[in-house]
């Protein structure tokens, strides 16, 4: 016979999809919940800009992997149309507009072969940084079919703006850490908000609503916001691992000493987009992903087109770690002349100027401090993002793709973790 919970007040802090999934969950099984967002919309790092006219994803792009994916299923749940599945085809240029001549295969070895690394590193829950290891290898020869600018280029598209970090700061098992993903890769072409506004129906949300401070104890807890003082039974934390790793939130009593060093040694890593809409298209549609060896590295070095998915011409530039850091100090003009002069080297000078321009800057933004959680060099994968997602006292929970071993630095993490909480929550209560 299922257990009737205890009808107990719950707060929620942030509204994106692991703090909505967690507060939708509550909810249906009888909690009072509230949602405390700092930000004027929910969505938190999954939001939608309708500024154009054409939804643009700030944050997550894409479902990777369709296949027993919360995500996907969330989708099909809403009523939310996805894309075709993604193919990823490519074409890459030089800093010269040549074509470069790294294939295929060559990805795929050195791919291989930093996940052997980072396997072993990973099983000696070594404190070695990504750069060491990686480093270590290209100088013993095991990349023979890549020269130096090569290396550089794919440690900083397939390394450092996927995971959105420096490798020097990086773990060395970083690149074992987590699970793969099962079936084809899409998108949701009206804008990930869509997942944000179905979760959101029925709750009770208030916005514009900074969290300062939160006291806990075995009989509740207390937390401070711009807008007063709201109490419950429990809390569910759901804010970026960049936001608990700032300090803005002080806590009462201080988190215990595994939660700080969790905090300590997940990264808050950074990835930017810049989204251009051109009056047409100058590119082939049929490929997807336009890559550009830049010098110096990682800078606008990939490039998707989503003309074959929209009915818009639009181009979406990636930058990761410390350059999308830099670049986050310049004006948007700035930023567009720097992506002209890339783009006219790949496609000619006779391209045109963008009709819009759409960027943004997560490193900078107080309520987030960084796009995506990366594991820094000491950490362990499972021990820290464990121990992160503990709960405290069986008061305080915490949610966000950061506490996801499997599924960090992705809406399918955050999806997770908040079911998760929810559960924790109603396990504790009864």
């Amino acid at each position: 016979t299922p257990v009737t919970p205890v009808a107990e007040e719950i707060i929620v802090v942030g509204a994106g999809l692991a703090g909505l999934t967690a507060a939708k969950d509550m909810k249906v099984a009888g909690f009072d919940v509230t949602v405390l967002e700092a930000r004027e919309h929910i969505g938190g790092r999954a939001y939608t800009d309708q500024s154009t006219g054409i939804p643009l994803d700030m944050g997550a792009s894409w479902i990777l992997g369709i296949n027993q994916s919360a995500t996907y299923e969330l989708a099909v749940e809403a009523g939310v149309a996805v894309s075709a599945p993604f193919t990823w085809d490519s074409q890459g240029y030089v800093f010269d507009g040549s074509p470069f001549t790294i294939t295929s295969e060559d990805i795929d070895l050195f791919n291989q072969e930093l996940a052997t690394g980072c396997q072993i590193n990973y099983q000696a829950q070594s404190s070695t940084s990504f750069e060491e290891m990686a480093e270590t290898k290209y100088e013993n020869g095991n990349f023979p079919y890549l020269d130096r600018r090569e290396f550089d280029y794919l440690i900083s598209t397939y390394i450092e703006i996927s995971y959105a970090g420096d490798v020097s700061l990086m773990s060395a098992s970083q690149c074992w850490e987590g699970s793969d993903y099962v079936g084809n890769d899409v998108t949701i072409p009206g804008g990930y908000s869509q997942l944000s506004s179905y979760l959101s129906q029925g709750l009770d949300i208030e916005l514009n609503t900074v969290v300062t401070a939160v006291t806990y104890n075995n009989q509740g807890v207390t937390i401070t916001t711009s807008k007063g003082v709201y109490s419950a039974d429990r809390a569910v934390m759901t804010v970026p691992i960049g936001v608990l790793r700032s300090g803005d939130i002080q806590f009462s009593p201080t988190l215990p000493q595994s939660k700080l060093d969790a905090i300590n040694l997940i990264g808050s890593g950074t990835i930017n987009k810049t989204w251009m809409i051109f009056p047409h298209t100058f590119w082939d549609t049929n490929t997807v992903l336009f890559q550009y060896m830049s010098d110096p590295k990682g800078h606008f070095s990939e490039w998707y087109s989503f003309d074959n998915l929209e009915t818009y011409s639009v181009l979406l530039a990636f930058n990761g770690g410390s350059e999308a850091i830099e670049m986050e100090s310049l004006t948007d003009e700035e930023i567009t002349a720097e992506a002209m002069t890339i783009l006219r080297t790949m496609f000619g000078a006779d391209i045109p100027e963008p009709v819009d321009v759409i960027q943004t800057r997560w490193n900078s933004d107080p309520f987030a401090k960084g796009a995506y959680s990366f594991l820094r060099a000491g950490a362990v994968a499972v021990r820290d993002r464990n121990n992160l997602a503990e709960n405290v006292i069986e008061r305080l929970f915490f949610a966000g793709e950061a506490t996801s071993v499997a599924n960090y630095a992705t809406t399918e993490g955050a999806i997770r973790s908040g079911r998760k909480a929810a559960i924790d929550v109603l396990n504790y209560a009864n």
